[in-house]
């Protein structure tokens, strides 16, 4: 039932990386939320991967990767050391 629902709103581009689902060279898969275990969509398995990474803590189970997320891109759009 979830991946009908999912495949409902399906548009064709995977939201997670900008990329036409036909672009990929790999399968996509349900992600869902490690702490609730409601579905979120389909993407990539690499991409699920690091998502999964980023939600994982070895002391406390699962956390909320949007932190992470917010650091990983001030880190991307800092200024570079040159």
């Amino acid at each position: 039932m979830v991946i009908k629902k999912c495949m409902k709103y399906k548009t064709g581009v995977v939201l997670f990386v900008g990329v036409s689902e036909s672009e990929l060279s790999i399968k996509l898969c349900l992600d869902h939320d490690h702490r609730d275990g409601y579905a979120r969509g389909l993407i990539c398995r690499k991409c699920n991967a690091v998502l999964g990474f980023m939600e994982r803590d070895s002391k406390k189970g699962f956390r909320d990767p949007l932190p992470i997320l917010k650091n990983v891109t001030d880190y991307l759009l800092r200024d570079r050391i040159k």
